[in-house]
């Protein structure tokens, strides 16, 4: 058996090497690059840097962030409490806000919304290994799509957060 060659220490230095290396491993091209206009080139690096950033997440951190975002999706009364603690979990992993939002609204949301929905949801918190094995690493900017009135009341919840962030003036 051959051995697939090892993906290149830097950043690809051609639009082929973009394509056969997607993050570590080894693929083949979907597309040729010179068949791609020029924003839409452009679209594909930005897509593969932004991929490789958020790829490169600890899981240790994103599951911090899974176990702090969920208490927002919780069938009990929120408290600053939670707030504070999502605030000092973020702040904690040396993410942007940005990685940050995009983890509660890519990867928390589209799973854990439909808690806010039931009448009789969970209250008490969901174990560790069912975070790991229902939520997932996504890659993009925060995409808030989901039923009105949860999105609403996440996004109260990531604004209180942003509170403990950002000091007063």
């Amino acid at each position: 058996m051959i051995p697939a060659p090892a993906a290149p220490a830097d950043p690809p230095a051609t639009a082929a090497d973009s394509y056969r290396y997607a993050g570590s491993v080894p693929c083949r091209p979907l597309v040729h690059v010179g068949l791609l206009k020029q924003d839409e080139r452009r679209f594909f690096y930005n897509l593969v840097r932004h991929t490789q950033r958020f790829s490169s997440m600890d899981e240790e951190i994103r599951l911090s962030l899974w176990e702090a975002f969920s208490d927002f999706f919780l069938d009990t009364e929120i408290t600053d409490v939670s707030f504070r603690h999502a605030a000092s979990i973020v702040e904690r992993s040396g993410i942007s806000l940005a990685e940050a939002e995009a983890v509660l609204w890519n990867e928390v949301f589209p799973v854990l919304y439909v808690n806010l929905e039931s009448v009789a949801g969970v209250w008490a918190g969901w174990p560790q290994e069912w975070l790991k094995a229902n939520l997932h690493p996504s890659v993009g900017p925060a995409r808030r799509t989901g039923p009105q009135f949860a999105v609403q009341a996440v996004q109260r919840c990531w604004e209180q957060t942003l509170g403990y962030l950002v000091p007063h003036a």
